[in-house]
């Protein structure tokens, strides 16, 4: 939805409720996993070299006209859906995790929102788990998009190189972050981490097949 939404904001759809909509889902995906925050960069690099190329090159980003005050509405859209987080104090009130790690304190608290448990995982390797490697992250691609897979993403990224550089630039800053972040955290499930750069190259798929399609 984060990708759908950037795209149409990219695509000339420069309405003030595209990007409330946009912030919404952002801040929705925070609620549910914070690797959704590794999108960031490319959308943010995307809508920028998206609208200037609409713009002729120019600098300035002409916007339609925004009702006054866009800019708080759209931050509330972000921030209000964190609020599901409190349901984890309200029911930590009556009932502890099934690990009997979480109490009710704003320290634990803090620690299971943020994630900075797992943050051991960036700096140190305690489960002695080998770091992700450019022949193993192929092999991991090739079981999940086959070898025609992999040869209509080439197509496809040729053809967004050729028609749609800024989507090639969202999908491929998007793919390069989330392939480094998983080298660099080092646990267990590594490959679960990847799925998100496994759903780039789908769309690369997609891309190749409409040019074949087209063509």
């Amino acid at each position: 939805a984060i990708l759908v939404l950037a795209i149409a904001l990219g695509e000339g759809r420069r309405s003030w409720r595209t990007v409330v909509a946009l912030a919404l889902v952002f801040g929705l995906s925070q609620t549910h996993h914070r690797t959704a925050a590794l999108l960031a960069p490319a959308v943010a690099v995307y809508l920028i070299v998206a609208w200037r190329v609409r713009a002729g090159g120019s600098a300035e980003i002409q916007l339609p006209a925004w009702p006054r005050g866009w800019p708080l509405i759209v931050l509330l859209a972000l921030v209000l859906p964190l609020l599901l987080y409190l349901y984890i104090p309200w029911r930590g009130a009556t009932i502890s995790s099934l690990d009997g790690i979480y109490t009710n304190t704003l320290s634990i608290f803090l620690s299971w929102v943020s994630g900075s448990m797992y943050s051991t995982f960036l700096s140190d390797n305690p489960l002695r788990q080998q770091a992700l490697t450019a022949v193993g992250y192929a092999r991991l691609l090739q079981e999940q998009v086959g070898n025609v897979g992999l040869a209509l993403a080439a197509v496809g990224c040729a053809w967004l190189a050729w028609r749609k550089r800024p989507l090639l630039a969202l999908l491929g800053i998007a793919w390069l972050t989330v392939v480094v972040f998983v080298r660099l955290y080092r646990v267990a499930d590594a490959p679960v981490f990847l799925i998100p750069s496994f759903m780039m190259v789908a769309l690369l798929i997609g891309a190749g097949v409409h040019a074949i399609a087209g063509s």
